[in-house]
């Protein structure tokens, strides 16, 4: 059985791939996933009016083969759950082991980060402030490697696919087939 790649067949610098089907392939290593966010952060600009923006999931976060991370609807503005969902899409990039248990932190504090709660509730410059200590020198480089290895990932295939048949004695004999056990009942 041959074995397909079509994440890979679609891997052209500029063309964004949806975090969703990137993280069905791979996990982010620590680092990636500080990256990812952390490049999130940078891009969110300060609401300067009342405006929709879109929401922050990993529903809607595009990522590029040259590290380049993107939202789907355009730019985000900071608004009330912005910190929050940047802090539930860390938890979700972040698997629960050891090591990460720092960022698990930050990322548990930002959830709770909902204006009227604490004082110390944090804003989206904060959270990235936090974030930077546990990123790598390159977080663009960090992204493109993730990009990178979810995309070569190798994928089996579910099942064959099955020929169509062809001509009218292909359709008689399918036919047949399925008819045959009412055929018996009825005999």
């Amino acid at each position: 059985m041959a074995r397909l790649s079509p994440l890979s067949l679609s891997m052209t610098p500029g063309f964004p791939l949806a975090l969703n089907a990137l993280l069905a392939r791979a996990r982010p290593t620590p680092a990636e996933a500080v990256s990812i966010v952390l490049e999130l952060c940078r891009q969110i600009r300060p609401a300067t009016t009342a405006a929709i923006t879109p929401a922050v999931s990993r529903a809607t976060v595009l990522l590029d083969a040259n590290g380049t991370v993107a939202t789907r609807g355009g730019a985000v503005t900071e608004d009330d759950q912005t910190v929050s969902l940047l802090g539930h899409l860390l938890l979700e990039l972040v698997e629960d082991r050891p090591e990460t248990s720092r960022l698990r932190r930050i990322a548990a504090r930002a959830t709770r980060s909902l204006p009227g709660g604490s004082r110390r509730a944090l804003s989206v410059r904060r959270l990235a402030s936090a974030l930077r200590r546990n990123a790598p020198s390159d977080p663009k480089a960090a992204v493109a490697a993730f990009v990178r290895r979810a995309s070569g990932a190798v994928v089996e295939p579910a099942a064959p696919a099955l020929e169509e048949p062809r001509g009218m004695a292909s359709v008689a004999r399918g036919a047949a087939r399925l008819l045959m056990p009412l055929w018996r009942r009825i005999a």
